[in-house]
């Protein structure tokens, strides 16, 4: 039997993904995504979902490891939106030549940044990959629309990618009553998946080259299958409504029969809006509703058949298409160009409206539904019209400058960063900015010192010398490469240029840009603080997350706690493996041997030596489970333990500048956080065996 439960957006696309019996999971963090992939490692976790977990790197590999998996046949999944979604661009383009029906979820988010809420340029900006794109309304559609979505992508008639749209914030953190589906029905539903053809078989093996024969595109072309789509949709939704009670289909429409005036929407707005449609149904006017649940494949045919009866058609956008004419909504052009042909068209307005993550309220839909009335009395038919932006009435709050005290503002970084309290990164950052002087530019990628300082006072900046942030996650170093070269190129060769990026940042997203620009000896300054996790996210596990560590995407399991993976990076040796001058490692414990470092390090680079690159441990209170008081109680004890090792490495000679004189037990150091306090006794032994004795 159902049940009924109350769960957010994120958790019905987890419930979905887990329903489906799906058997390869590959996740990045990002908000608003981050917990549906959180979600699915509980199930993994608990063992009520049987599927291989896979925590990467990027974006990119997420994409990469959904291709491989699909081409090796198995039933796949994975969760981005906004700029992660950007960073997948590449191995998408692979999916619908190679007909690979992976399932994504996208928490809409504006692209490239502009807010956490809905805005949808950024599934928008996909439209033509080949992907199947549906657009939910409702938590409950989220997850019932997951599990269509595997019949409908491997249906044999279409094996193409799909991806469901759900709004970001609106739906994603919103709460809702949902019915959880039985999972024998769903198995009734949604068999086995069993394809046609794998790609990758070993029991019938050949090479396929990346050049897909143009045979197949005349024979099984992907506009074809499009065509076919729209009827397996439409079956899909048939069988799934005589199973669970529910249909879904390509559009819905209400109170269209007799409309004057109709309203196109897709997503969240759409409940909005059909309220919007019976407060002026009951004052008697003709309005209705056309939701798009997909926009690709698009309803033309729906929508031609709405066109027929209606005088205006007002398309409502959350996104921009630039330069299109009138900064038209890409919906709003799809709708016109779909009427062009038609005998009677009717007038199309185009509203941009919720771009960036704003609410489309219910006066903004009167507003455009009163405008639509009248266009039909006081205006000539005819298909084009001017983009009306509606935008939200905010609150005029005189803006001030924030009160300094005089001794502040003497510092380089204004007190006060709005991070966690006990926060080691902050105390890491300013530390930084106030040891190495004025006469140097800061660049940070997305982290949460960086959110700090986002925070703190609005408009104006907390920091005193030229900083950028947030440069794109994966870019640190690639950035810092161009601003030292553009500096240089105005004769600014002595200000210095320092990248300040988290482990996330550093480790797995931006070891490579960091890397190449190790390679190629850039005289910049490199500075991770390693909270060791994705913290800003909420506690993912990182390429520097300790074995044992309990994450969101590590939870407890039945076999123990915590990230499996039995060493973390060694940032240290991997850096001076590229033959860097100078490495070292710190400690917010130790900041006088950090600022030692710091100067030291600021002298190779000044001298064009190369590059240098500090590490420095930062323990997280919220991330670790440690009263925010004991941050550097905390730190003190990694180095006491020999958990954390304090070196520098100079032109490729290593030696230790601190070793503690008084050795602790490891277990002093893991009874001081919850993350590790339910670690099995042969854990314990192995994190014990990583501890060097020697420096």
């Amino acid at each position: 039997m159902a049940k009924v439960e109350l769960i957010t957006g994120n958790e019905a696309v987890a419930h979905g993904v887990r329903l489906a019996r799906t058997e390869v999971i590959a996740t990045y963090p990002i908000t608003p995504q981050t917990t549906i992939i959180e979600e699915l490692a509980k199930f993994v976790a608990k063992g009520e979902l049987d599927s291989r977990f896979i925590n990467v790197e990027s974006e990119h590999s997420a994409a990469s490891v959904c291709q491989g998996s699909a081409l090796a046949g198995v039933r796949t999944f994975t969760a981005t939106c906004s700029l992660g979604l950007a960073y997948m661009y590449e191995p998408l383009t692979f999916f619908h030549e190679y007909r690979l029906p992976v399932v994504m979820a996208i928490t809409n988010r504006p692209l490239p940044f502009g807010g956490l809420a809905a805005d949808y340029s950024d599934s928008m900006s996909i439209r033509d990959f080949g992907f199947i794109q549906f657009f939910v309304e409702s938590n409950q559609e989220a997850l019932d629309t997951i599990i269509q979505a595997y019949k409908i992508a491997e249906d044999p008639r279409v094996l193409l990618p799909v991806m469901v749209n759900v709004d970001g914030c609106f739906l994603s953190f919103s709460s809702e009553l949902v019915s959880i589906p039985e999972q024998k029905k769903v198995d009734q539903f949604l068999p086995s998946y069993r394809p046609p053809e794998i790609i990758l078989d070993p029991d019938h093996p050949t090479a396929e080259w990346y050049l897909v024969e143009l045979s197949i595109h005349r024979e099984n072309s992907i506009e074809e299958t499009m065509r076919k789509a729209r009827q397996v949709i439409e079956e899909t939704g048939s069988d799934f409504e005589k199973i669970f009670g529910r249909k879904w289909g390509l559009v819905e429409d209400y109170r269209c029969e007799d409309a004057q005036v109709v309203l196109v929407t897709l997503g969240s707005v759409t409940s909005t809006a059909r309220e919007v449609v019976k407060e002026f149904r009951a004052s008697g006017e003709a309005l209705g509703l056309l939701k798009l649940r997909t926009f690709r494949p698009f309803p033309e045919e729906e929508i031609l058949r709405i066109a027929a009866k209606a005088e205006v058609i007002v398309v409502v956008d959350r996104n921009v298409s630039h330069g299109s004419g009138g900064g038209c909504g890409i919906v709003y052009n799809e709708v016109r160009s779909t009427l062009y042909d038609f005998n009677k068209r009717p007038k199309v307005m185009s509203f941009i409206a919720g771009t960036g993550g704003l609410d489309i309220s219910e006066d903004m839909l009167r507003d455009m539904a009163r405008q639509a009335l009248q266009a039909t009395q006081s205006r000539p038919k005819g298909i084009g019209s001017r983009t009306h932006w509606v935008l939200p009435d905010l609150e005029k709050v005189p803006q001030s400058q924030p009160v300094i005290p005089k001794k502040a503002q003497e510092k380089l970084l204004y007190p006060g960063l709005q991070t966690c309290a006990g926060c080691a990164g902050t105390l890491l950052f300013r530390t930084a900015v106030e040891t190495i002087g004025k006469d140097h530019v800061m660049i940070l990628p997305f982290c949460c010192v960086d959110v700090g300082l986002i925070s703190m006072y609005g408009d104006f900046s907390p920091i005193k010398v030229p900083a950028f942030f947030p440069c794109v996650f994966a870019g640190t170093a690639s950035v810092s490469t161009g601003v030292r070269a553009g500096l240089d190129r105005r004769g600014k060769m002595d200000t210095l240029v320092v990248g300040f990026a988290g482990d996330g940042g550093t480790v797995d997203i931006g070891l490579q840009s960091l890397s190449g620009a190790a390679n190629r000896g850039e005289p910049i300054l490199y500075i991770c603080y390693d909270n060791e996790a994705y913290m800003n996210t909420g506690i993912q596990r990182s390429g520097s997350t300790p074995y044992g560590a309990n994450t969101a995407t590590t939870p407890a399991s039945s076999k123990g706690q915590g990230n499996p993976t039995p060493l973390p990076k060694d940032m240290g040796r991997i850096m001076a493996a590229h033959d860097i001058p100078y490495v070292a490692t710190a400690s917010v414990a130790l900041l006088k041997d950090y600022q030692r470092k710091l100067l030291k390090a600021a002298q190779v680079v000044k001298n064009r030596q190369g590059m240098a690159y500090i590490h420095a441990h930062s323990p997280c209170p919220p991330g670790w489970g440690f009263p925010a008081s004991k941050t550097i109680e905390v730190a003190r004890l990694a180095i006491q333990t020999g958990m954390w090792r304090l070196y520098e490495i100079e032109h490729g000679k290593h030696h230790a500048t601190k070793t503690p004189f008084a050795p602790q037990p490891i277990s002093e150091y893991i009874k001081a956080q919850g993350r590790f306090s339910r670690l099995t006794d042969e854990q314990i032994s192995l994190l014990e065996a990583q501890v060097i004795k020697e420096p």
